[in-house]
């Protein structure tokens, strides 16, 4: 009785301690990673940026002096003023609230395109990289067809084709980002597939699905997350170009691109109405850029410290 009560005693203090081990274990991963995450001042300032953008985008409705779409016919083009802090546009819109709204259009192009490049790109790259053979060689040359197309031109071409508007833009700029994904995925599972514990997996009768689905993705899951915050600026940068060729969002929806080509028509009259949305996407992308850079090298130990 007395041996039995010390063994469960002795387990249950081996329990307490391996947890909290495990716990100090992430702590320390945890603390490395904020280390090299924010280890150049740069991505402070960038970091600092997203979040300002983000937090712009969830307040739109609420700091916006006006409506984005409200017209006040009697001060067409007015210059900065308390009632609108950056003056009108040519419709007499307050150029202070579309810009503030441009910030949600931006926002969720990045978003919903990113997610729609990755979840498609990731998959066919899992496929070609585990099956291998005929369907390796059929999507990576469909991926490479689509690579040696520019971004922007390609995205035209789809936009001309699926027409102009919110939902058709993101849709487009996500079908011309997957071959990123699709690449990268392939040589990550390429890699990873020829490791033990795959072949362990194999052995243990897991099938091509479940091995994929529970080993090799995971594996593969890092360089993706760099990928898509790179692209997350990318895809702003083709959406302000789309829009400011008129191929984008459908006015009289806010836009960054649309207020810089709508501005460009003014520039000697009101440089603001160009220049700001200009600045806004210019900060936004390299934000983007710089926090991506900095989750590569906190996510590889490889170049931490580099």
């Amino acid at each position: 009785m007395l041996n039995t009560k010390s063994n469960v005693e002795a387990a249950q203090a081996l329990s307490s301690s391996n947890q909290s081990r495990a716990q100090s274990a992430r702590k320390e991963r945890s603390r490395q990673f904020r280390k090299a995450f924010f280890a150049r001042k740069p991505v402070v300032f960038a970091f600092g940026i997203v979040v300002v953008m983000v937090l712009l985008a969830l307040l739109a409705p609420v700091i916006s002096p006006c409506s984005p779409y409200e017209q006040d016919l009697n001060n067409i083009l007015a210059g900065p003023s308390p009632a609108h802090l950056l003056g009108t546009d040519g419709l007499g819109r307050d150029t202070l609230s579309r810009i503030f709204y441009g910030t949600q259009v931006s926002l969720s192009v990045g978003l919903v395109s990113t997610a729609i490049a990755g979840a498609i790109g990731i998959a066919l790259g899992l496929i070609a990289g585990y099956v291998g053979g005929w369907v390796d060689s059929l999507i990576m040359r469909v991926m490479d067809a689509m690579m040696s197309i520019p971004l922007v031109i390609m995205a035209l071409f789809l936009g001309s084709v699926l027409g102009k508007g919110l939902g058709n833009v993101m849709l487009s700029i996500g079908i011309v980002m997957i071959p990123g994904y699709a690449r990268l995925t392939r040589g990550q599972v390429m890699g990873v597939k020829q490791l033990d514990f795959v072949t362990a997996a194999k052995i243990g009768g897991a099938t091509k699905f479940t091995n994929t689905v529970k080993h090799i993705f995971p594996n593969s899951l890092s360089p993706n997350i760099v990928l898509a915050t790179m692209n997350f600026g990318s895809a702003i940068l083709i959406e302000a170009s789309l829009s400011f060729l008129g191929m984008g969002i459908n006015p009289p929806t806010a836009s960054w691109g649309a207020m810089v080509s709508d501005g460009y028509k003014f520039l000697n009259r009101d440089p603001v109405l160009a220049i700001v949305p200009g600045i806004f996407i210019m900060l936004t992308v390299w934000a983007f850029n710089i926090v991506g850079d900095a989750l590569r090298d906190a996510l590889d130990p490889r170049l931490r410290g580099a």
